[in-house]
Parts: structure tokens; sequence; C-alpha cells
């Protein structure tokens, strides 16, 4: 490959990065939206949440248009990058909840599928055709480190380092931390440590 044409895949790299950028901005009310829900006191788990349809929103008037502009390689790698993006700031934005009661957790659940289900719908509604199976293991492996926190998010109080470490291998012992701190606050303000 020749400089001028190494120079010129450069830019379109940079484009499309700008792209994800760009959505990852319109992204912010909704991932501030999902910090405000008050996930300790949900009383059941019910349709996904409002910043679920938020994000939804975004995602199909922006690839609908991104979709017919681009070509199916360059609209692929769109993809890969605001997968790879959305799903490592779902995860972090979970930390950002300062409690999550079980409930809760079912329903941040059900809102994790749910985004990783309009990611797969991206490239229908992007006219690219259906999703290439590459693609859908890609969103599955983004999403399912979000999925995996809440399940351990979930578990009892007894098997959560089993669970975390089944689950996370790969998880700090930060996130495990604030994983117990997490359960602690969920337990209520009667609990006291080590008097269950």
């Amino acid at each position: 490959m020749s400089s001028v044409e190494e120079d010129f895949s450069g830019l379109i790299t940079e484009a499309l990065m700008t792209l994800v950028h760009g959505l990852e901005t319109k992204f912010d009310l909704e991932m501030a939206a999902m910090t405000r829900v008050p996930w300790a006191t949900l009383e059941s788990v019910g349709d996904q949440s409002s910043y679920v349809n938020g994000i939804n929103m975004i995602l199909t008037s922006s690839t609908h248009v991104l979709g017919s502009l681009l070509a199916p390689v360059h609209f692929q790698y769109f993809l890969d990058k605001l997968a790879s993006s959305l799903g490592l700031r779902f995860y972090t934005n979970i930390f950002k909840c300062k409690q999550i009661s079980e409930t809760g957790a079912q329903q941040m659940l059900l809102d994790t599928q749910a985004v990783k289900t309009i990611l797969l719908e991206i490239p229908v509604l992007g006219q690219q055709m259906s999703s290439a199976a590459s693609y859908s293991k890609f969103v599955s492996r983004e999403m399912s480190k979000a999925e995996a926190l809440l399940k351990v998010i979930l578990s009892p109080v007894d098997s959560v380092a089993d669970t975390y470490r089944a689950l996370l291998p790969e998880g700090t012992p930060m996130e495990f931390q604030w994983i117990l701190e997490l359960k602690l606050r969920s337990l209520g303000p009667g609990f006291e440590r080590g008097k269950p």
C-alpha cells in the first residue's frame, strides 16, 4: 500500500471514529438518566426503562442515515466500534449507581439485554442486510460483561466471591469491593457488618 493509500485509510478511520464519538455524546443524557433511576426502590420488573428507549431512538435515527451513506465495510467498522464503546460505557455506568436492589438489578439486566438486542438490529436499520454472525458474537461479548456484573450483584451474599470469579475472571479487586459495598447497602441500614 502506498503512503497516499495509507493516509487515505487513516483519514477514513479517523472520520469513522469521529462518528462513533458523536454518537457517544448523544448517549450522555441517557447514561445520566440511567444513574438517576431509583434502582434501590423499584418494586417490580417491567418493560425496558425510558433511558433504553432514548438509546434506541438515537441509534435508530443515526444508523438509518449512516447505513445509507457508508460503504458496507466502513459501516461494519463503525458498528464494531460503536458496540465496543456502548458495551463498556454501559458496564462502567452500572458502577455509578449508588444502590441497586435485587429487583433493580433484574430490571437493569432486562435493560442490558434490550440494549444488546438494539445493537444486534442496527445492521438492518442501517439497510445493510442482516447482521453477520461475527458481529452478533462481538455484540454478545461486549454486552456480556455488564450482564455478568448484574448476575454477580443478584447472587446471594455467601456466594458473591465464587460467582464473581466465575463470571468476571478479569475483574479487578476495586470492582469486587464496590460490589460488596453495594450488596451491604442493599441489605439495609439495620444490617451490621459481620452480623447478618
